[in-house]
């Protein structure tokens, strides 16, 4: 998972994207250790990770993820 781009992300098909940034957004969680979801800032992460993607298409989604954090 750490391989995949933000390019190639651009290109997946909408419910792999979905999966894509949910499960990346759960790894990063549970690195973590943080034991809650919040629907609501996993949205906004989310948001933010896809708007950090399209302006870093080289960059792996999981530093995308990492990088967009908080922003």
């Amino acid at each position: 998972m750490s391989t995949i781009t933000c390019a190639q992300l651009a290109s997946m098909p909408a419910d792999g994207v979905s999966f894509m940034l949910t499960w990346t957004q759960g790894y990063l969680a549970g690195t973590n250790e943080e034991l809650s979801m919040d629907p609501d800032a996993l949205g906004k992460s989310i948001d933010a990770t896809v708007a950090y993607c399209k302006d870093n298409p080289e960059m792996s989604v999981l530093n995308a993820t990492k990088e967009s954090d908080g922003k």
